[in-house]
């Protein structure tokens, strides 16, 4: 692992104590692809800025409304 990364990856086995090593590196690609499309979500806001967090709790709630529906079969 690159010496750049070392740092963000023991912040991610900081912050998921359960994870094993594999499963941090896969942490950690999946907050950097997070970290792109929220910049990209950003620059798509113009110059306010998005309620990210609204957003996500938003998206949560309709995902976890879907796996309802689908567990009803």
């Amino acid at each position: 692992m690159s010496d750049k990364l070392s740092p963000l990856m023991t912040l991610v086995k900081e912050e998921f104590p359960l994870a094993n090593d594999g499963e941090c590196k896969c942490l950690l690609l999946a907050l950097t692809d997070f970290a792109m499309y929220l910049s990209i979500l950003r620059h798509c806001a113009g110059p306010k800025e998005p309620d990210i967090p609204r957003l996500l709790r938003a998206v949560e709630a309709a995902a976890a409304a879907c796996e309802k529906e689908l567990s009803k079969g």
